[in-house]
This record gives structure tokens, sequence and C-alpha cells, in this order.
């Protein structure tokens, strides 16, 4: 109902102003005059202040009748003073300002020069997105109010960039692969000693040859170093998975060593 009186009195202004100005009432430009004179009035009532004031912009030109320009020039300086602004600014978790990224406002990408810089907007409800290698890194709304001048909105983004030194994962693994091995290898040649040992106990004692022994003390030998590296490796990697979750980067290494006792 509003909105329909507005249209009313402005064409009754409108219809006035052509009487005016008789002269030029079938002139093109005037014309054009004063249907942005109408326009302008309508879109400022819907809120759409942008759109009224480049409207109004087009009334206030010298080129239109002086009692329109009169007239649109008032109105555009109103609605200059509407028009909210906002300030966009993008920073990361530790407080940095980020501008290697895309904002979006209502879905219409903003210039990279416009990041810090007043934006005007309608009033009302707005939405705005930050996109870093083509994927949503945050999502926000506010809400414009008329006159609001240079509202500061902030968004937070977190590092796409991994901090350097902390994927320990592929170091983790590798370690425990090797840990694993030297577990079974040390099973293993532990098995086969104990038998060769045993066997030699039954056959000749404690008075066997060093041809035949040394073999056997050889595997024993093999086994304590295969069980050294299986310990140590599996401790390797426990400790760099640790840290790769943690987000450190290991500082020192410690070993250890471990014999298991043959005689003979």
């Amino acid at each position: 109902m509003t909105l329909r009186l507005v249209r009313v009195g402005a064409a009754i202004v409108s219809a006035w102003l052509a009487c005016a100005i008789p002269a030029r009432a079938d002139d093109p430009v005037v014309e054009a005059c004063l249907a942005a004179h109408v326009k302008g009035q309508e879109l400022r009532l819907r809120g759409a202040l942008q759109a009224a004031r480049t409207e109004l912009r087009k009334c206030a030109a010298a080129s239109c009748p002086a009692l329109v320009v009169s007239q649109c020039t008032t109105w555009l300086n109103e609605v200059d003073a509407e028009v909210p602004t906002v300030v966009v600014a993008v920073r990361d978790q530790h407080g940095q300002d980020r501008t290697d990224l895309r904002v979006l406002l209502d879905g219409e990408a903003l210039a990279a020069s416009s990041l810090g810089r007043p934006v005007t907007v309608d009033p009302g409800t707005h939405r705005l997105a930050v996109e870093i290698g083509g994927r949503a890194a945050a999502r926000s709304s506010f809400l414009a109010r008329h006159g609001e001048r240079g509202r500061l909105i902030t968004l937070r983004v977190q590092d796409d960039k991994p901090a350097q030194g902390t994927d320990l994962r592929v170091p983790a693994a590798v370690a425990g692969g090797v840990g694993v091995a030297g577990i079974v290898a040390f099973t293993v040649l532990a098995l086969v000693a104990r038998s060769e040992y045993d066997d030699l106990e039954e056959r000749c004692g404690p008075s066997c040859p060093p041809s035949e022994v040394d073999p056997v003390r050889r595997l024993a030998l093999a086994a304590d170093i295969s069980l050294g590296v299986g310990v140590v490796g599996l401790g390797a990697g426990g400790v760099l998975l640790a840290l790769s979750r943690s987000g450190s980067t290991p500082t020192a290494s410690a070993g250890c060593s471990v014999l298991t006792k043959w005689s003979f």
C-alpha cells in the first residue's frame, strides 16, 4: 500500500514537473530524467539504496530540468547518508591478515582491492563466504543497518598449510616396519639356534668341537641383533607417531640394547 502511494505521489509530481516545463516535456532526455526521478523514490522505499542512488544520480545530472535536479540532488544526499558500509577482513588462526583467497558477498566475488576498504551494501541481511583453493573455508552473515558506516566484519580461517616438521607418520611407519621385521627375524633365528644347541648338547655335551659350536653362536648373535633392531624400531615408530599427533619434532634419540643369554 505504501509503495503504491509513493508511486501515485511520484506520478503526480512528475506530471506537475512536466506541466512546469511544457516546452521540454516531450524531450527524450527530460522523459528519462522524470522516469529516474520516480524510480529512484520507489527503490529507496524498498531499501534498495544502491540502485536508488544510481537512478537519483541520473535525474540529478545537469542535463535534467532544474526543478528535477534540485529534488534528486536532495534525495541523493539523503540516500548517500543512509547507505551502510562494511569493512571485510580475513585472518588466520594466528591473527594474521590473509589476502590470498576469494571473498564472496551475497554470492558475488569481491575484488581483492576491496578487502580492508569500505564496501557499500543495502540495509538487511547479507552473506559472506571465504574460499581458499576452490573450497569453502569460512561462512558468516551479518545485518546491515541504515546509516551504519565502516562496520568491521572479520572472518577467521584455518591455515591450510601444515606446519613443517610435524607430519612424521611415514617415518613412523617405516620404523615400525623395521621393528616388526626385526622381531620376526629374532623369532626364527632364536628357534633355529635353540634347536641346533639342543642337538649339540645331546651329541657331544660340553666338549663339542669349535667347528660345530661357532655356527650356533653366530645364529645366537644374529638373533640378539635382530631382537635389538626390532625393539628399537618399534620404540622409534611409537615415538614418531606420538610426535606426529602432538605436532612436535624429536629433539634427541634414545637407543637400547637387548641381548639373549646363550652359554656353550
